[in-house]
């Protein structure tokens, strides 16, 4: 972690990284056993943190995040808490109930005990908390923000050209305040949710778009003109239909043989999920083998997943196919499933959504048998779309 001088003008040039994060401790020290700096993560959000040692292992407490919270602030809430954590009272829960928790704590206390744990789309929950809400609320405290505060700052996002983004950040701040009436630290101070009863900010339409042949084919085409292994990914959700955040962050030890079966931690359902492996699907795993020893679609030793936007926006402008996104993919491959008489259920099984008979069933090879047939028949229609034109 390197160690440099914090100042406001370093606050302000320093760049954030390519992806992750990266922290930075401040040459100015607090006290002995105790680290102040700041995290910065490549979607540009910086936090400051106070670290410090418990038992024989470092801990982090975050403090508030910049410009929201100054240096000088934050460093003057460093150096309290340093005191409370140090003297006695050794553990940030004891110091955290000596004050009201901000909504950063409760941000991070969601995030790390519930949401990482129970929801495969957690990501997306950290990157609406961390873009949307923490840089105007992180150091307000939880039980100080209003309907009106929040309601301005969801406009504020739909105004500016996000308005299904808008609704999200109510869904999470709404599952985050729902969690806390049942965690002593918070349901104790509010015993009740304040932003039940907010509509949405915007009136949502379902998406419908399907590619037709052509596009299918100038999809694939386009896809195959990308480096290894993000060739084989793209083509890997057209092959399967499975969602981009399955296939982005596939392991290797979750193949055996012509079956990929998807852990219940990535799961939507939070229930393993199996994927028979077409001939084209192995190819394409098979191209992308030498990339990585535990992800097979990775990015400097990680899952692929920051790169796949890019990518396919350079794709869809190259290929002149408009209004196309990632997940088209997924609803053009169900649509045609529908359209050559394979049947719906069966259709709903490839893709795992969730019913009273697929979503909660306990034998994973249950549909193994239908699925494949299924995605068979698809092969073979997508070769047709591909190599003929």
């Amino acid at each position: 972690m390197p160690t440099v001088k914090i100042t406001t003008q370093w606050l302000e040039q320093v760049q954030p990284p390519l992806q992750g994060r990266v922290d930075y401790f401040d040459t100015a020290k607090i006290r002995k056993g105790v680290n102040f700096g700041i995290r910065v993560s490549y979607s540009g959000t910086k936090t400051w943190n106070l670290i410090y040692r418990k038992d024989g292992k470092w801990q982090r407490y975050k403090i508030g995040s910049y410009p929201t919270t100054g240096y000088d602030d934050a460093r003057q809430i460093a150096t309290t808490i340093a005191g409370e954590l140090l003297t006695g009272e050794n553990d940030v829960a004891l110091a955290k109930e000596k004050r009201v928790p901000t909504f950063s704590d409760l941000a991070q206390d969601y995030l790390e005990n519930y949401a990482k744990k129970n929801k495969a789309s957690w990501k997306r929950d950290e990157q609406l908390i961390n873009n949307e809400l923490l840089p105007l609320f992180g150091d307000v405290s939880f039980n100080s923000i209003t309907r009106f505060n929040l309601v301005d700052r969801l406009e504020d996002i739909k105004d500016s050209g996000r308005p299904i983004w808008a609704n999200r950040t109510l869904q999470v701040i709404r599952r985050m305040y729902n969690w806390s009436l049942n965690h002593r630290l918070y349901g104790e101070i509010l015993p009740y949710n304040p932003f039940l009863g907010i509509p949405k900010p915007s009136v949502e339409v379902e998406r419908d778009r399907v590619l037709n042949a052509d596009e299918i084919r100038k999809a694939w085409e386009g896809y195959s003109s990308l480096t290894s292994p993000l060739d084989s990914a793209f083509k890997l959700l057209f092959v399967t239909a499975q969602r981009r955040s399955e296939v982005c962050q596939m392991r290797w030890d979750e193949i055996d043989g012509i079956w990929w079966t998807i852990p219940p931690e990535r799961s939507k359902h939070n229930l393993p999920h199996r994927v028979p492996l077409s001939e084209m699907a192995l190819a394409e795993l098979e191209k992308a083998r030498s990339a990585s020893d535990e992800w097979v679609f990775s990015n400097q030793g990680k899952p692929a997943t920051n790169t796949f936007d890019y990518a396919h926006n350079k794709v869809r402008k190259a290929a002149n196919i408009k209004d196309f996104r990632i997940h088209d993919i997924r609803r053009t491959v169900a649509t045609n499933m529908v359209a050559m008489g394979i049947a719906s259920e069966n259709v709903g099984k490839v893709l795992n959504y969730a019913s009273r008979d697929v979503g909660r069933v306990s034998d994973t090879q249950s549909f193994d048998a239908d699925k494949q047939k299924a995605l068979q028949a698809w092969e073979q229609k997508l070769r047709e779309y591909i190599y003929r034109g």
